[in-house]
């Protein structure tokens, strides 16, 4: 998991989640999981590739993106009033996370090149390959 569960109660106010509080530490747990995987599945679209070599470089952001996240979830979905409006602490959350996962994914694209050549081609056996070429 990018972030722990202590990262998270700092965020919600909490002191520690446990098998009694709401939500429970299980349930933290699933949405770190989930806001994860949104990560994961956000970058792939991006045409970034997390690499277990990505993920101990940028473990900070990966770190702070998973517990914003996480803490936006369950402002939404388990505090008393399920905050939907601009300005609410699950907003500025969601909020956070989009600008910042945006500028992550920028940052990536810039230093992950994606050809060896300027014009998206590739060296393969000595021959050229256009990225339509390759059948995808």
């Amino acid at each position: 998991m990018y972030c722990n569960v202590e990262d998270v109660s700092i965020l919600c106010g909490f002191t520690e989640f446990t098998a009694d509080t709401r939500p429970t530490l299980t349930q933290v747990t699933n949405l770190i999981i989930q806001s994860d995987n949104i990560i994961k599945m956000y970058c792939k679209r991006q045409g970034i590739e997390l690499t277990s070599q990505i993920e101990l470089k940028e473990a900070e952001v990966l770190r702070y993106l998973s517990s914003i996240r996480t803490a936006g979830m369950i402002a939404l979905t388990y505090l008393a009033n399920q905050q939907v409006a601009d300005g609410t602490q699950a907003m500025t959350f969601f909020k956070l996370f989009n600008e910042t996962i945006e500028s992550f994914c920028k940052v990536m694209r810039r230093v992950t090149p994606s050809s060896d050549y300027l014009d998206d081609s590739f060296k393969s056996d000595n021959f050229l390959v256009k990225d339509n070429e390759k059948g995808y």
